[in-house]
């Protein structure tokens, strides 16, 4: 991770796995990021583009990047939804990153308004 300040909430790290565009990404004690794999997790990052791993990827910081964001969705999504890091809606006790603005399937882009990751 480069050392600074990111005025604009986004930045670039360095990804320890494959991560997919839109993939909600938790970030280790090394500083590099990886796909979230579980609802709990605190996700810290959304992915703006994809990479294999070992490559540095461009990210929006949860709760601090302007506007609103594109989640992968893997599960079905409605509007008002909180999202939780695996991109699914989340249930009592998850994390939630954000509440989805708009409708979508799993496969598709949900525009979430993000926030820094926080328990249902």
């Amino acid at each position: 991770m480069t050392k600074g300040t990111f005025t604009t909430g986004l930045m670039t790290c360095k990804a320890s796995a494959a991560v997919k565009r839109g993939q909600l990404l938790i970030m280790a004690a090394d500083g590099t990021v990886a796909p979230c794999a579980a609802a709990d997790d605190e996700a810290t990052h959304i992915a703006l583009d994809g990479t294999a791993g070992g490559e540095r990827i461009a990210c929006a910081v949860l709760g601090n990047a302007a506007g609103t964001q594109l989640a992968l969705a893997t599960a079905a999504v409605a509007p008002g939804d909180h999202v939780n890091p695996l991109g699914a809606k989340a249930a009592t006790d998850d994390v939630t990153v954000g509440r989805a603005l708009e409708g979508a399937a799993a496969g598709e882009f949900v525009n979430i308004a993000h926030h820094a990751a926080r328990t249902l």
